[in-house]
């Protein structure tokens, strides 16, 4: 196999490592009574206030009540990362795209992208495909450019990578987790999404010649949307009092942010902030929606 392997000439520009994120996320933790108050004000909200809790247990075989009152007695030796993972999976393993964890400043309002899309087809034979749909121009090189067809994913099957990232989204049945697995590839809204576990990602793939190469990215992060400087959330927090999902929205508006031609990324100028009332946790100056 021929093979170009190492990263591109350019990172994407506005966007700082993934690590360097991290570290600067993990710098400014939540206190330790903060963590209970959160874990317990979302036992009550599941336990008392979510009517469709019987059926979620039936449909999925989980418990979440459960889950959090194991999860209140560790919360000490939890870093600051290993908290947010496991308070979302317990909300993710809900299944409903309407009652989910969203992330605290400062992963709200950032994305984390390898700088490029992948969409999916299936042959007359059946056999699956996953192509490179969108790029930023920064990182066209060596023939990984729209069109390239991706084989594996740091070693693992594309077919296999997609299937388990998929199991790790909160569709309601295979097709929707599919779907979504195979957006949350490439794309991931730190709202409602935890960071990639990995750094960087070797791919193998197909250039639209029929040449087999390899190359390496690293996943970046940028601000999904920027007001007076600031990163902040492309989506107001009112929407997740009007039933919108907002992972899927703010997703849909950073697509738009780093894909689209210029003339289609602009926008009306709002406000940061909307001057509605929504029901929002605030402990120590983070908001919890």
């Amino acid at each position: 196999m021929s093979r170009t392997v190492g990263r591109p000439a350019r990172a994407l520009p506005d966007s700082v490592g993934l690590a360097e994120f991290l570290r600067r996320a993990e710098a400014d933790p939540l206190p330790l009574a903060g963590r209970y108050q959160l874990v317990t004000a979302a036992r009550v909200l599941i336990d008392k206030l979510y009517v469709q809790l019987p059926l979620k247990r039936a449909m999925h075989a989980t418990d979440p009540v459960q889950r959090l009152r194991l999860l209140e007695r560790h919360l000490a030796p939890l870093s600051e990362s290993q908290f947010h993972a496991e308070l979302a999976d317990v909300f993710r393993a809900l299944r409903d795209l309407h009652t989910v964890y969203q992330l605290p400043a400062p992963y709200r309002g950032h994305v984390a992208t390898l700088g490029f899309l992948v969409e999916r087809y299936t042959d007359a034979e059946g056999a699956a495909h996953h192509i490179v749909s969108k790029i930023d121009r920064s990182l066209v090189h060596a023939g990984f450019d729209v069109g390239a067809e991706l084989e594996s994913w740091n070693g693992v099957p594309i077919e296999r990578a997609v299937e388990r990232n998929a199991a790790a989204q909160a569709g309601s049945h295979l097709d929707a987790r599919l779907a979504r697995g195979l957006e949350a590839l490439t794309l991931r809204p730190l709202r409602t999404t935890l960071p990639p576990d990995e750094l960087e990602v070797l791919l193998a793939y197909r250039t639209r010649g029929g040449r087999r190469r390899e190359t390496r990215l690293p996943w970046r992060v940028c601000a999904a949307e920027r007001y007076a400087g600031r990163a902040q959330d492309p989506v107001p927090t009112l929407g997740t009092s009007l039933g919108i999902d907002v992972g899927s929205e703010t997703a849909r508006q950073v697509k738009r942010g780093l894909f689209a031609p210029p003339r289609a990324r602009r926008s009306p100028a709002r406000s940061p902030r909307s001057v509605l009332a929504h029901r929002t946790l605030r402990l120590g100056g983070r908001s919890y929606g």
